[in-house]
């Protein structure tokens, strides 16, 4: 039987109404302040970068507003990417700092977005870093498995412009730095924020630690809006997320972040023709590369597990 009196719960403080955040104050559920800014935060992201696309090319004197068309964007990546930069910056990350005061105290802020470094900090980083990499094999496993849901062949056409406009972009003369700073480490800060800072910590509020994962990874896969790739990008949403629970800390998350999409542009800077090669699109890699990821994730996950095994009062650990 629940005892009102026991220990445990004698060591919780009464947080008197007044004092508690707004969203607690007037009934809205975790779930429903994670879920609403994770939507509203990227549809304001995509209008404002939108708007400076527009600006900024106008400025360049590449296009006029008179004869602007969408097209223009497409024939302008590094544009877009400066604008998209700014979006993700000034909604995903400033956006989510200013907003996460209706879901925590003010004190509270580093600590709900788990801001603060995690313990054994140097470990954590690495061992989130090499977990990417040797996990490649097993998420190129799980996007061949995502290919053979069917698809119509007008919105696989659409992704394949998409990719097509990336790889001609990675095969021009680009400035590697420029690229990774947009592609790696804005969406690497700014993603880690809202989805392993706000979104997760709200949505644990409402369900159990495991339950907020798998919610939150399928949220990022469908954040990405690239359903051939929804498998992956939710399974590493879901990685990310448990190493954020485990470790205390978004910084784990933010350097897999960081090394997944740094990885790939640096290997479709300097191997495109290995990278694009249309005939390597769809298939799975060798058995003995799935068997190997697997064992190294493995391992990974068990050092994870280890150096961050003692959980602390505050956190939820699974």
């Amino acid at each position: 039987m629940h005892d009102e009196t026991s220990p445990e719960n004698q060591q919780k403080p009464i947080i008197p109404h007044e004092s508690r955040p707004a969203a607690e104050r007037n009934g809205f559920p975790g779930w429903l302040m994670g879920f609403g800014w994770s939507v509203s935060s990227f549809m304001l992201f995509q209008v404002i970068a939108s708007v400076f696309a527009v600006i900024i090319l106008v400025i360049l004197g590449r296009v006029t507003l008179g004869d602007f068309s969408p097209t223009a964007l497409y024939d302008n990546l590094d544009v877009m990417f400066i604008s998209n930069s700014i979006g993700q910056i000034l909604f995903l990350g400033l956006g989510t700092w200013l907003i996460v005061k209706l879901s925590a105290r003010r004190s509270d802020r580093v600590t709900f977005l788990r801001l603060g470094k995690p313990k054994e900090t140097s470990k954590n980083l690495l061992f989130a870093f090499l977990i990417v990499l040797v996990a490649q094999p097993l998420i190129m496993l799980m996007a061949w498995i995502n290919m053979q849901i069917p698809f119509t062949d007008s919105y696989l056409a659409f992704e394949e412009t998409s990719v097509k406009l990336i790889e001609n972009y990675l095969r021009s003369d680009h400035v590697l730095l420029f690229t990774l700073f947009h592609v790696a480490i804005v969406p690497a800060v700014c993603e880690e924020l809202l989805f392993r800072g706000y979104v997760l910590r709200n949505f644990e509020k409402s369900m159990l630690p495991i339950v907020a994962i798998i919610v939150s990874g399928i949220l990022f896969g469908i954040y990405h809006v690239r359903l051939t790739q929804l498998i992956p990008l939710s399974v590493l949403g879901m990685l990310l997320a448990w190493m954020t629970i485990r470790s205390g800390s978004i910084w784990p998350a933010v350097a897999a972040h960081f090394a997944n999409n740094g990885f790939a542009v640096i290997l479709a800077t300097f191997i495109p023709d290995l990278v694009f090669d249309e005939s390597m699109q769809g298939t799975l890699p060798p058995v003995q590369y799935i068997i190997l990821s697997m064992f190294l994730t493995g391992v990974l996950l068990y050092l994870i597990s280890m150096i961050n095994k003692a959980p602390k009062p505050t956190e939820n650990y699974v």
